[in-house]
């Protein structure tokens, strides 16, 4: 049985909406599965997380899971400005003076 849920009401900056939607069309989910997973990883999903199992063996490969996710999110960010710099280069630019040198 999935666990209940409640609605949550949140602003974010126009990149950051863009950078989840990018995020979740690549990783063929939804918005909100991809902003609730991200949240979940950043602050450890509390009906994932057992103290009890935690070791300096688990508690390492955990930041290292951690730290390959934000690379991961740091990649994904970085092609999606590369992506808008590549179209912004394709677009006429409107200080170009098509006469030629006289």
């Amino acid at each position: 049985m999935a666990e209940p849920t409640v609605n949550l009401l949140l602003r974010v900056p126009p990149e950051l909406k863009k950078l989840i939607e990018a995020a979740a069309k690549n990783n063929d989910r939804s918005i909100n599965y991809e902003a609730v997973r991200r949240l979940e990883e950043s602050f450890g999903s509390p009906s994932k997380t057992n103290l009890k199992a935690s070791t300096p063996r688990t508690i390492a490969v955990s930041r290292l899971k951690d730290e390959l996710d934000r690379l991961r999110n740091e990649m994904e960010s970085l092609a999606i400005i590369a992506n808008d710099l590549a179209h912004q280069d394709d677009s006429p630019n409107e200080n170009t003076n098509n006469k030629s040198p006289e």
